[in-house]
């Protein structure tokens, strides 16, 4: 939980830094997200008392066609909203980019030439900037869908929360330990990253060494192709256990995440 309120800081930081208007597109994508689909939930139900109170047809028709309407611009200015993220998401990227760099090379030549900082500095481009499944990005759009989530979730519980104190509380609690597992899965996987990134490092090393022509001439004159196909093969093994084991932990935390969802 620790690292998921560290990261959640210094993301905001990141934000405010490069991109303060992102703050506001993420309240109107919060907002828009949440609306669209309570108001399709809404719908029916609101035909059926209109019916059941023997409303004239004109009315059903005002009200079936305004709340559509909203739902429909609600619905359009929240892909609208994701469109124009991207963008922003991307300037805030370069930014983070640069400054990495800008590290890099104010760094002692000495430390350039360190393997473990030439994989941390490899490790925060890649995991940590560049793919949009991990790192910054990843973590801005997790936020997103999550806030949407549990606001809805509430939104739902207050309309349609005839239920009594004790269940609400009881719902309350469950949602928050299906966050926890999936919170601990997410901890487990940061953790992983560095072991990832050394061996994808490693991998990416022998891959441009093969492909190298001036290195062909070197590998069949000393018979290397046994020896750098093992190591390929190697680093390859190292990193599918790595993926294996995290996808175990997120593969349990969905397992709980479902039991502890669908147990009301």
């Amino acid at each position: 939980m620790k690292v998921i309120l560290r990261a959640t800081k210094e993301t905001m930081q990141h934000i405010a830094k490069y991109r303060r208007s992102l703050f506001v597109m993420i309240i109107f994508i919060w907002i828009t997200g949440v609306l669209a689909p309570f108001l399709q939930v809404v719908l029916p139900s609101l035909f059926l008392y209109l019916i059941e109170t023997q409303q004239s047809f004109a009315t059903l028709m005002v009200y079936a066609g305004g709340i559509s309407l909203l739902v429909a611009v609600l619905d359009s200015a929240h892909n609208y909203l994701m469109q124009t993220y991207d963008p922003k998401m991307y300037v805030i990227k370069c930014k983070l980019t640069l400054r990495l760099y800008e590290k890099a090379m104010h760094v002692p030549y000495a430390q350039v030439e360190d393997m473990e900082y030439r994989q941390l500095l490899n490790r925060a481009q890649t995991n940590g900037i560049d793919n949009s499944g991990v790192g910054f990005e990843h973590f801005v759009r997790n936020g997103m869908e999550l806030l949407i989530a549990v606001t809805g979730f509430f939104l739902y519980a207050i309309v349609f929360g005839s239920m009594q104190l004790w269940l609400c509380a009881l719902v309350v609690t469950l949602s928050l330990l299906s966050i926890w597992f999936m919170s601990k899965a997410q901890a487990y996987e940061h953790v992983r990253k560095q072991d990832y990134a050394k061996a994808d490092q490693q991998l990416q090393y022998y891959h441009h060494e093969v492909k190298l022509p001036g290195n062909g001439k070197d590998i069949r004159i000393f018979h290397l192709q046994d020896w750098l196909l093992a190591k390929i093969r190697y680093f390859q093994k190292c990193r599918v256990e790595v993926l294996q084991e995290v996808e175990r932990k997120y593969l349990w935390a969905k397992w709980g995440s479902t039991f502890f969802i669908s147990f009301p």
